[in-house]
């Protein structure tokens, strides 16, 4: 799921001047029996994330897959 979401969100990421890293595991692979996967998106400090609606990302989804979007992560 982490895959297809990085090819999803890709184009418009390069667009923008966005550099998008991953997908790779979490620092903490596994919680509570579930696997944590995450993207990172490097870009401008101030500027927007180049992202489609929440809700275009959360449809996109296979059932049972959760999506966090952290907009300023301190640990990574």
């Amino acid at each position: 799921a982490a895959a297809a979401l990085a090819e999803r969100i890709r184009p418009a990421v390069e667009r923008a001047g966005w550099v998008l890293i991953g997908p790779a595991p979490a620092p903490v692979a596994r919680v509570a029996g579930r696997s944590r996967w995450q993207l990172l998106l490097h870009g401008a400090g101030m500027a927007a994330l180049p992202l489609p609606p929440e809700g275009d990302l959360r449809r996109a989804l296979p059932p049972g897959v959760s999506l966090t979007i952290d907009p300023d992560p301190l640990e990574l």
